[in-house]
C-alpha cells in the first residue's frame, strides 16, 4: 500500500522513479489424499522492493540549464559531502565570487564524470558564464543494478552494496538533451 501510495503521489514529479514490489509465497504445506500430494499456500509476503530505472517521457522546458537523459544513466550531485543520483535535470547556477557552479533545485552541486563540481568562470568583459561548456561537463553514471538504488530525498537516490559501484556511463547508452 505504501509503494502504491508513494507512486501515485509522485506521478507528476520530474525525474521520479516509480517503486515496485514483488511478492513470494509465505508458507506452503503439504496436503495429500490417496492419489497425490498437493502443496497449499498460506499467504504471500513482500520479498523485494526497488525502483523502476527505465526512462520516462522527456518534456521540453526551454530552460537553458535543464537537461534530460534519454536512455540509461544518472546525474550525480554532491549533497553535504554525500553523492546522490538523480534523473531530475532541472539545474541552476550558484555564484561564488567569479565562479558559477551548476546545482540542482536543492543547491546540491552537480558533478562531472571524475566527481568534481561542474563550474565555470564569469567572463570579466561580458559578465556572462559559458553555460554550454558547463553543461557539456555534466557526468552521467551507470550501475550494474540500478533497481536497488535507495530513495534518499527530493528525487535523489543513494548507491548501496546491491547497486554496484557507480561508473561513467557508456556514451552509446544515453544522450543528454538540453532544454
Amino acid at each position: 500500500m505504501d509503494v502504491i501510495g508513494n507512486n501515485i503521489s509522485n506521478c507528476s514529479t520530474t525525474g521520479y522513479k516509480a517503486q515496485r514490489t514483488a511478492f513470494g509465497q509465505l508458507l506452503a504445506s503439504k496436503m495429500s489424499d490417496t492419489t497425490k500430494t498437493v502443496l497449499v499456500g498460506n499467504g504471500v509476503r513482500n520479498v523485494s522492493c526497488g525502483i523502476d530505472p527505465t526512462g520516462a517521457d522527456v518534456m521540453a522546458t526551454q530552460g537553458s540549464l535543464d537537461l534530460a537523459i534519454s536512455g540509461n544513466g544518472w546525474f550525480c550531485v554532491q549533497n553535504n559531502g554525500q553523492k546522490e543520483y538523480t534523473r531530475d535535470g532541472s539545474f541552476s547556477l550558484s555564484m561564488s565570487g567569479n565562479t558559477a557552479y551548476l546545482v540542482n533545485q536543492n543547491g546540491a552541486f552537480v558533478l562531472d564524470s571524475s566527481g568534481k563540481q561542474v563550474s565555470g568562470t564569469i567572463d570579466s568583459k561580458s559578465n556572462n558564464v559559458d553555460i554550454g561548456s558547463m553543461l557539456d561537463k555534466v557526468g552521467v553514471f551507470a550501475f550494474s543494478n540500478p533497481e536497488a538504488l535507495t530513495p534518499a530525498s527530493s528525487n535523489t537516490y543513494l548507491s548501496n552494496a546491491y547497486t554496484g559501484t557507480a561508473t561513467t556511463a557508456s556514451k552509446n547508452d544515453y544522450t543528454v538533451l538540453k532544454g
